[in-house]
């Protein structure tokens, strides 16, 4: 028994009181009835015996030498240098001495201290041949503390050959009297298969200028790209259609083109140049979009029957390319108006500002469009119940001065408001009210997502040609990106949000809109009461007709001098029609919208949708516990009305 006890003192002497503190040692003598005494020493010989195992471990790993093994190796070999055996004959301390200091040197230095060494121990022999006098160099082998030796046991010592030796000595007679380490002859001379610097240059600047023609800026959060890095911070996003393969044919045909040439065998440069080129920190802001990231249903209906399983091509599949070319051009003229829009808007807000031009001359873009819903309460680190819970959903509604590139973020709870088209006309209207206070300016040009039920929809067109009508604008353009190539400004915003609000806990559209406003300094959020939502289609219903096929057209623009007209086209190089919104015939406007007074006098505010029932009651359940004491009842309030049952949520 004593001896199972002492093996167990033991085992807790090496394993745990090397960790405890010094009264919760005292406490298990007490236990097992053992002198603390015993246990304290027990420590401090453990922790002692490590401190002498380590110390020997760290003065023998430090002995360890690679060039004492190889002669060590040699002396404990039947092998001979010379005759006289002259390497055995030295003191084997100063053989280790010299091979750690060996071991100190890179390689240059120590060929530099091997030609210092054939230097100092040079002499010349003069001897007579056939009656000529002629000098010989010669070499006496000599390392100091170890005295003269043969040349075998030289080369030993030093770590080299005979053939290195060899070229040593061809070196020094060369170069006599130097003992800088010899210079290999391709240093600073650029390889025969090396691409030259101006065909590099002409490539990344290829790369940029698809990247501009055809990418989609974007400056939010994107996972598994290392978009950090990016000094410009927007990254531009060819479609998904592209690949290097076909950047590199691009690039090659139009190399041909520039320098008048035939068909160039071989190429330039190889796929394999041209892609690692890609791949550098010369061309990281232009990136090729996934496939899985290609929103667009037609280029996924087109996909799917070009590229079918089965492996059959159909007698259809021209015409089925030719359509799917036919859409691919019509978002690239989409996408090209809306990018020479945006450089148009930033050129001309640099000279306002630089310039001091006059604020009427300035022409200002805007880009607007709805986030993903924000849902609350946000924990950084969410537990499962809340992720599959139902959360309250703050609404974001996002407008971008392209100009100034600065987004202003209207935030509202789902129970003040929605989604529809009066909500749209309501936040569009302060934003233009606000824009032409501030420039002045007499013309706008407006961009938005292909949502018919959100930005496309006669409400909007008729609040638009409204402001033109009041004569707070002169003109107004409103364009829409090709579905599903839809990618804009906005959207790189909405990921710098998304970014900053997974890592923050949030419980209040108050705190949401601290996240949004410190995610970047382009940042702007204003949080939206029920009484800032009006009924537009209410009021303006009564004076201005629908617009036939209006989810069919793309373009949209309003004029003074065409009162109450609408121009529309399909999409940018087809012919504009023409169509007259207003009711009226003698074209004149009713008193009650003939001014902005009398429109906010007739404008009724919409009624505030709330929160369903069931989900006020599934948020008191399930999310309440993680909410902050002083914001449980704002976030998550116990329903007023009691719990509905399931035949009352069917009648519900």
């Amino acid at each position: 028994m004593d001896d199972i006890f002492q093996k167990d003192q033991d085992s807790l002497a090496k394993v745990l009181f090397q960790e405890l503190p010094n009264d919760v040692i005292v406490e298990i003598s007490d236990m097992h009835g053992v002198p603390p005494e015993r246990l304290f020493v027990k420590k401090h010989h453990t922790l002692l015996e490590d401190e002498l195992i380590e110390e020997e471990e760290v003065e023998g790993d430090s002995r360890k030498s690679k060039n004492w093994e190889r002669l060590r190796k040699f002396l404990e070999s039947d092998n001979r240098c010379c005759a006289n055996d002259c390497l055995r004959q030295f003191d084997e301390e100063a053989l280790m001495q010299f091979a750690h200091s060996l071991d100190g040197c890179n390689k240059n230095e120590a060929e530099a201290a091997l030609l210092m060494n054939m230097l100092e121990h040079e002499d010349t022999v003069d001897t007579t041949k056939k009656g000529k006098l002629r000098e010989r160099q010669r070499v006496r082998y000599f390392v100091p503390y170890l005295g003269c030796m043969c040349r075998e046991a030289f080369l030993l010592l030093w770590g080299k050959g005979r053939g290195a030796l060899c070229d040593l000595r061809a070196y020094q007679k060369a170069h006599p009297g130097v003992f800088a380490p010899q210079v290999h002859g391709n240093v600073d001379k650029t390889s025969n298969h090396a691409l030259s610097s101006s065909l590099h240059k002409e490539v990344v600047s290829f790369i940029k200028k698809i990247g501009k023609e055809a990418g989609e800026e974007s400056e939010g959060r994107h996972l598994k790209r290392k978009n950090h890095a990016v000094k410009t911070g927007v990254v531009r996003f060819l479609p998904a259609f592209y690949s290097v393969a076909l950047l590199y044919r691009l690039f090659i045909a139009h190399y041909q083109e520039k320098n008048k040439l035939a068909n160039i065998k071989p190429p330039p440069l190889s796929l394999r140049q041209f892609y690692y080129i890609f791949k550098s920190s010369d061309c990281e802001s232009v990136q090729l979009r996934s496939p899985r990231s290609d929103v667009c249903d037609v280029c996924l209906l087109y996909r799917s029957r070009i590229r079918r399983d089965s492996g059959i091509v159909d007698e259809n599949d021209e015409d089925e390319v030719t359509a799917w070319s036919e859409h691919i051009t019509h978002a690239k003229e989409a996408r090209n108006v809306y990018r020479d829009e945006i450089k148009a808007a930033r050129k001309g807000f640099k000279e306002f500002l630089s310039e001091h031009k006059k604020a009427e001359a300035y022409i200002p873009h805007a880009t607007f469009d709805f986030a993903q819903n924000l849902g609350l309460p946000q924990l950084s680190d969410e537990p499962q119940e809340i992720y599959f819970a139902s959360q309250r959903a703050i609404y974001l509604f996002s407008i971008r001065d392209d100009g100034p590139d600065i987004q202003y973020n209207f935030l509202y709870d789902e129970g003040d408001g929605g989604k529809g088209g009066n909500y749209v006309a309501s936040m569009l209207v302060l934003f233009l009210l606000d824009l032409s206070s501030q420039f002045k300016t007499k013309c706008v040009l407006l961009n938005a997502d292909n949502c018919c039920a959100q930005n496309k929809n006669n409400i909007v067109l008729w609040v638009l040609n409204m402001l033109v009508m009041l004569d707070i604008f002169n003109h107004i353009e409103l364009k829409f990106l090709e579905k599903g190539h839809s990618h804009c400004t906005v959207d790189g915003g909405h990921g710098l949000i998304k970014k900053e609000w997974r890592k923050r806990n949030v419980f209040s559209i108050d705190q949401a809109k601290e996240v949004i406003e410190k995610c970047s300094d382009m940042q702007r959020a204003n949080i939206l009461s029920p009484k800032e939502f009006f009924d537009w289609s209410s009021l303006l219903g009564q004076y201005f007709r629908k617009l036939p096929g209006i989810s069919y057209q793309r373009e949209f623009k309003f004029h003074k001098e065409k009162f109450g007209v609408v121009h529309y086209r399909s999409s940018h190089g087809k012919k504009w029609q023409t169509y007259q919104l207003l009711q009226n015939k003698h074209i004149k406007l009713p008193k009650e919208i003939s001014s902005l007074a009398s429109i906010r006098k007739h404008l009724k505010i919409m009624r505030p949708p709330g929160v369903p029932l069931k989900k006020q009651w599934n948020m008191f359940k399930k999310l309440r516990k993680y909410v902050p004491d002083e914001l449980k009842d704002e976030l998550c309030p116990k329903p007023n009305e009691p719990e509905l049952s399931d035949n009352d949520v069917e009648n519900y």
